[in-house]
């Protein structure tokens, strides 16, 4: 897994900010972390396992027991995205389980967008 997640790094350095780069990365550990308390592999990571994320994202509070942002909580989901777009590009992943996913959670009407 740490292999991986340097050629991330190094992806991401190279396409972004610097300081968005350190934000995506922090966002991504975080994202690690939980994958891995929740007893998953990378591999095993699907569409309804990004939403409970996103689901405790929103109801984690700060320290002070305050929620997050909902703006927070999205650029926390949109580094999982852009990390999960990484692995299926590289071939780590035969499909990404963030993909379709609103910042809300709903699933997207393709159908619209024609």
């Amino acid at each position: 897994m740490s292999r991986v997640f340097e050629l991330f790094a190094d992806d991401v350095r190279a396409r972004f900010a610097a300081r968005t780069a350190e934000h995506y990365l922090a966002d991504t550990r975080v994202f690690l972390a939980w994958v891995e308390a929740a007893g998953l592999s990378l591999a095993d990571v699907q569409a309804a396992d990004v939403q409970r994320y996103q689901g405790e994202l929103y109801a984690s509070r700060k320290p002070k027991g305050r929620p997050y942002a909902p703006g927070t909580v999205a650029l926390r989901l949109i580094a999982v995205k852009t990390f999960f777009r990484f692995l299926q590009r590289r071939g780590f992943v035969l499909f990404d389980p963030a993909v379709s996913r609103t910042s809300s959670g709903r699933q997207i009407d393709r159908s619209r967008l024609r």
